[in-house]
């Protein structure tokens, strides 16, 4: 996503035909935050989904080893 980001950006800012080179750089910097702000929120959702998992898992483990010393 970053890189896409930055191309995207980037290739905005060329298209421009006005733009110069701190324009199109600005262009392709903007992108490139743009990119690590939407994966960075996407790798958080991904870290909660992981943590509630491994919750449950360690609840089975628990449950199992009830089972298992009866």
């Amino acid at each position: 996503f970053t890189g896409i980001g930055a191309i995207a950006g980037f290739g905005i800012g060329l298209v421009l035909p006005f733009c110069s080179v701190i324009e199109t750089t600005c262009g392709a910097a903007l992108g490139l935050v743009g990119g690590l702000a939407y994966a960075i929120y996407q790798l958080q959702q991904k870290m909660n989904h992981i943590e509630i998992l491994r919750k449950h898992l360690m609840e089975i483990n628990e449950a199992l080893k009830k089972v298992q010393l009866r």
